[in-house]
């Protein structure tokens, strides 16, 4: 049992029995592409707290994976991307303008 524990230690720290290093485990490619709250908050320059409301909210939908909560980096571009459409939207005609220009 021991011999089993300790290739659990090496695999854990990406080390194998003879010294080399383990090239890019699952968690290693995948963990790559996670970003925590505050990373997530540093890209789009507001606060954690911010990122943590917009998450609540269903404007970002995170990556749980215990109790941590991490962001794709596709995810914020997903944001940014729909922020800008939601800005770019041509603005709206007033009914007033629509009664002022056919002379009622």
């Amino acid at each position: 049992t021991s011999s089993i524990l300790v290739s659990h230690i090496y695999y854990f720290f990406g080390v194998t029995k003879f010294g080399f290093q383990l090239s890019n485990t699952v968690e290693e490619i995948f963990l790559d592409q996670l970003l925590s709250i505050v990373e997530a908050a540093n890209i789009l320059a507001i606060s954690p707290w911010t990122v943590r409301a917009y998450v609540q909210s269903g404007k970002l939908n995170p990556v749980r994976i215990g109790r941590r909560v991490l962001l794709e980096e596709s995810e914020l571009e997903r944001f940014i991307t729909e922020a800008k459409t939601i800005r770019r939207l041509p603005p709206q005609t007033s009914s007033v303008e629509l009664v002022a220009g056919t002379g009622f």
